[in-house]
């Protein structure tokens, strides 16, 4: 028995641990070399046919890159961390007072905008101002609240902000972004520190520095939804948990489970982080004995029941105030059929597909469902009928939403800024945007070279939950491979990926700083470190250089150096000047 026991933890640890890494690895190496080869950007496009006039329509454009820019600032980015964090050292310096600055800016920029919300979110806080005016109509078979019942949490969240902020609750629902924003930064930190502190001392300054520099994400403290908050209390539910793994402490695990279904409240999508704990308690589950073994038994049924618990509850209080039941909604197999068509510029994007096919079948549950699984299997047979196509078009998919650099943060500002006191035609339209879209290409490629950074050099002693964030960020990967296709989808697990980056990063520093502190005490081993650093990179190069070689190939061209034909990309040149045009007549 004991034998078998020390087989099934030598199994656990193998996939968890090893497993969990090689697949990880495969996913950021992935991500690495789509953002080295190119970019994704939103453009609206010029559509003309024999039978329409000609219109604009908003259209995903694949750019071409240069790799060897991109690994060049990353080569001076790794001299800009030595000083900054060597300066820091002789100063005591603490980046933990840069979070000063960053909430003064947010909320300076949350009253200055005062950005009201447009699309879901305004009809999401619609519908909470109507609940308190006993307007149900949103309720009624084919509101907005028929067809997605999965918005309860958000919008009793929103009615309880509404009752007491009145019509201010939009900035109030700002600030508590902003807030929230900063606790979650505030605990990627802390995580840095959980893993990795004891090898890297920095690793927590790091993290707190890449979190206040990815300012994709600050610009979504004026978005009036749960994916700030859900990601927030996800990670919070993060830290908690790799407290209890760390020390046994049943209380970490009560709060993580708390704070994950506070997260799915926020925002469904929060169950992929979920499923992720819920597999890392099982690892723990699997390991530990004894006394630990039993509270890691009640840990993972707390899990459980606050999710049901919580769910129960919004249908309840949903019911409550307005006395109708909480509708089945629309099947999850209309979402995925939409998701595996070709919708416009970017493949598996919403078109509407998903709401139609609802409305045809007469909101009927079950017809709907099965009239989704029938366009479900025409979809993967022709993918598997022409696998070239379900290759290309997978790529060009997760292209879409993974390698565009600001990932949709500009244009949750767009379309809002009449609205504001503070004219953001410039963040939006001018040549503000394109330096921000250029810095963002950067940092984006800079933050996944730091996670291959972390998988050179954190191949080895990997705490027990080192891979919960990777695993969590695979999850999302896989789970939005097959579901709508949205930058701002993926946005909470590129964020994830944050504290592996700083560790990433931390590492190069700390050998850097050494190799250069010992130059002049031991030259011949200065010489041999260097010189396998200079193999190492390349070694790189050499990789780089065959892929940039081989991108004639199909394999290639739908998979990592994925760009648009020329003409598509002079339509792209065309639709920013012309964008640059109607913002200097506008500010004539």
């Amino acid at each position: 028995m004991k034998a078998n026991v020390n087989i099934l933890k030598k199994i656990a640890k193998n996939l968890f641990q090893y497993g969990s890494y090689a697949i990880f690895a495969l996913c950021a190496v992935y991500l690495t070399l789509l953002s080295l080869f190119g970019s994704s950007s939103v453009q609206l496009k010029k559509v003309m046919s024999e039978w329409e006039p000609e219109r604009l329509e908003q259209y995903t454009f694949f750019l071409p890159d240069s790799p060897w820019k991109h690994l060049a600032a990353c080569a001076l980015l790794l001299f800009l961390l030595c000083f900054i964090f060597s300066f820091m050292e002789k100063k005591k310096a603490k980046i933990i007072w840069l979070f000063v600055p960053f909430l003064l800016f947010c909320i300076i920029f949350v009253f200055g905008a005062d950005l009201y919300p447009a699309s879901d979110p305004s009809k999401i806080l619609r519908i909470a101002r109507q609940i308190r005016e006993q307007n149900f109509e949103q309720f009624e078979v084919g509101g907005y609240m028929h067809r997605y019942p999965d918005q309860s949490g958000i919008i009793l969240l929103y009615y309880l902000v509404h009752c007491l902020f009145g019509e201010n609750d939009y900035l109030a629902i700002q600030i508590w972004n902003v807030l929230v924003l900063a606790g979650a930064y505030f605990f990627l930190g802390r995580i840095a520190a959980l893993l990795w502190g004891d090898k890297e001392g920095n690793v927590q300054e790091m993290t707190w520095l890449f979190c206040l520099a990815f300012f994709p994400v600050t610009m979504y403290v004026t978005f009036v939804y749960g994916t700030i908050p859900g990601l927030a209390f996800s990670i919070l539910a993060f830290y908690m948990e790799l407290e209890y793994m760390r020390t046994g402490k049943l209380a970490y695990g009560i709060i993580a489970a708390a704070s994950i279904s506070f997260a799915i409240i926020w925002k469904t999508n929060s169950l992929v982080m979920f499923i992720a704990m819920c597999l890392f308690f099982v690892y723990d589950l699997i390991m530990e004995k004894g006394e630990r073994k039993r509270k890691t038994l009640i840990v993972i049924a707390a899990l459980i029941v606050f999710q049901r618990l919580g769910s129960w509850a919004v249908d309840a209080a949903m019911e409550g105030l307005t006395g109708t039941e909480v509708a089945e909604g629309m099947p999850k197999t209309a979402w995925v059929s939409m998701a595996l068509q070709e919708t416009g510029g970017t493949p598996g994007a919403w078109d509407g597909y998903s709401v139609g096919l609802y409305e045809a079948n007469g909101y009927d549950y079950e017809k709907t469902n099965e009239a989704a699984k029938e366009k479900i299997a025409e979809r993967i047979h022709i993918f598997l009928d022409d696998r070239s196509y379900g290759v290309d078009f997978f790529g060009r998919k997760n292209a879409a939403q993974w390698n565009d650099p600001a990932f949709g943060s500009l244009s949750v500002v767009d379309g809002r800024e009449e609205n504001g006191k503070k004219k953001l035609d410039n963040l939006c339209h001018g040549p503000l945007k394109y330096r921000m879209e250029n810095m963002a290409n950067y940092l984006h490629s800079a933050i996944l070279i730091g996670v291959c950074f972390y998988l050179f050099l954190g191949i080895k002693k990997q705490k027990r939950g080192e891979m919960l964030l990777g695993t969590a960020t695979v999850g999302g990967a896989l789970f939005h491979t097959f579901w709508e296709a949205k930058p701002q989808y993926v946005l909470p697990y590129f964020v994830l990926l944050l504290p592996y980056c700083a560790m990433g990063y931390s590492g190069m520093v700390k050998r850097m700083l050494i190799l250069w502190k010992e130059r002049k005490k031991d030259r011949e081993k200065t010489g041999k470190r260097c010189l396998s650093a200079a193999a190492g990179v390349g070694i790189i190069c050499a990789f780089i250089g065959m892929i940039s070689l081989l991108s004639g190939f199909r394999i290639i061209s739908y998979t990592v150096h994925i760009q648009n034909e020329p003409e598509y990309l002079e339509q792209y040149e065309e639709a920013v000047q012309r964008d640059l045009q109607e913002y200097e007549e506008r500010q004539e």
